[in-house]
């Protein structure tokens, strides 16, 4: 069986220089005389390719075809001639790069690496996961921990209960609810069982693509009509910010026809928190271990120390400690 590669943007850029420069030495060397007339003059050296304008000159000169066709007769046997001119052609337009195993094989060995195969990702045959497709047309309540800051300056703490649609073809959609602007957000996006046991969930929002979320989730390896429940974790980036945390995912029985509605629920509200089981509430109760922000700005060690001064005042306004002698920073 024929197996292809799927090099990633920058393997194949470091596939192209580390090929350009090599070629371009020895043809130095070939042309080496002892009146030095004749020498060829390297236009591109490793060392050139630290800066970008270099790569881009390079895949200009290499999309002529005449050579591309010298450096595979020169490089290669039993390769395609227009390997060269298609890899520059691919990374100037930002496409996926695909090779076949002959082709990069040869390649490596050109640039001295034929050991390092193994780096790169083969693209597998497909396997059609029947879990997946049981999974199409199921909806889901998916419940994590929010807070938000009211009128008044109060945290007002809770779970958000979104709503998740499996859609056919892998197809994802999720509708959430943001309770500190009371705004609708979608999430649109592919879904995928790996392993049989996880499922992943890799989403945006379309209209401004401001965010990217990543939803992972175990599901073992039961029956798919039998699993009601997914516990699992989220990764999401909201311009400046990074946060994390833990999520849970409860199938609604009963597909519902038309939008379910997304909705907050105020953990301090009598009537709002008995509409949430009360294993819901428990699994979310420790906000510490449920969710995680990653702070802006902060890119040097002043500005760390100023924020973590700042932390530590409010955790003892708060009552929460005593201090941690973070105060004696300046």
């Amino acid at each position: 069986m024929l197996v292809h590669y799927l090099l990633h943007r920058w393997e194949a850029i470091e596939l192209f220089c580390k090929s350009i420069s090599k070629y371009e030495g020895d043809k130095e060397k070939e042309t080496e005389t002892e009146d030095r007339k004749d020498k060829y003059k390297p236009e591109f050296t490793l060392e050139d390719f630290k800066n970008n304008s270099a790569i881009i000159h390079a895949t200009r000169k290499y999309s002529n075809k005449k050579h591309c066709e010298e450096f595979t007769e020169k490089a290669f046997s039993n390769t395609n001639k227009q390997l060269l001119y298609n890899l520059g052609l691919w990374i100037k337009a930002g496409r996926p790069v695909i090779l076949s195993e002959t082709e990069l094989t040869d390649l490596l060995k050109y640039i001295g690496e034929k050991d390092t195969l193994d780096r790169y990702d083969n693209i597998m045959p497909v396997e059609f996961s029947t879990t997946q497709r049981a999974l199409e047309r199921t909806q889901w309540w998916l419940y994590n921990f929010d807070d938000y800051e009211d009128e008044s300056g109060n945290i007002i703490e809770g779970i958000t209960r979104a709503v998740v649609y499996l859609n056919p073809f892998a197809r994802v959609e999720i509708v959430n609810y943001k309770p500190g602007d009371k705004m609708i957000e979608v999430y649109k996006g592919k879904y995928n069982v790996e392993e049989n046991k996880y499922l992943r969930l890799e989403l945006t929002i379309r209209r401004t693509f401001g965010k990217d979320l990543t939803i992972l989730g175990y599901i073992g390896e039961n029956e798919p009509k039998e699993i009601d429940l997914i516990l699992g974790q989220y990764h999401n980036i909201d311009q400046e910010h990074i946060y994390s945390g833990t999520v849970l995912l409860q199938r609604i029985a009963t597909p519902v026809e038309g939008e379910l509605a997304p909705k907050f629920f105020n953990k301090d509200d009598p009537e709002e928190a008995k509409l949430i089981d009360a294993r819901i509430w428990a699994y979310f109760k420790n906000k510490s271990q449920n969710r995680i922000r990653v702070k802006p700005g902060i890119v040097t060690m002043d500005r760390f120390s100023v924020w973590l001064n700042k932390q530590d005042k409010k955790r003892k306004q708060r009552g929460e400690v005593k201090g941690s002698g973070l105060e004696t920073i300046e």
